[in-house]
């Protein structure tokens, strides 16, 4: 049963996976994302190549429906420390 019951079985083949990176706890605390608030803005805002799971506005106007509710990325946030805390095994 995965965690995320409201995210897609399998993530498309770029976001399968990231060459080097982590999300070990000594990762989020280097990269500034060791807190439950950081990680959801993360989730909202999107960064580097990962997308925003928020709400946003294009530079046209249209505005893209969050892919993600503020719940939903609260869960995601509080499985990734929880991960992290344990050692991300």
């Amino acid at each position: 049963l995965t965690p995320f019951p409201f995210l897609p079985s399998s993530p498309p083949p770029s976001l399968r996976y990231a060459r080097g990176k982590t999300l070990k706890e000594e990762a989020l605390v280097k990269n500034k994302v060791a807190s439950r608030a950081a990680i959801v803005s993360m989730l909202q805002q999107g960064k580097g190549v990962m997308p925003k799971y928020g709400s946003y506005t294009r530079k046209n106007g249209d505005v893209v429906p969050a892919k993600l509710s503020e719940q939903e990325m609260g869960v995601v946030a509080d499985y990734v420390l929880g991960q992290a805390k344990a050692g991300w095994k």
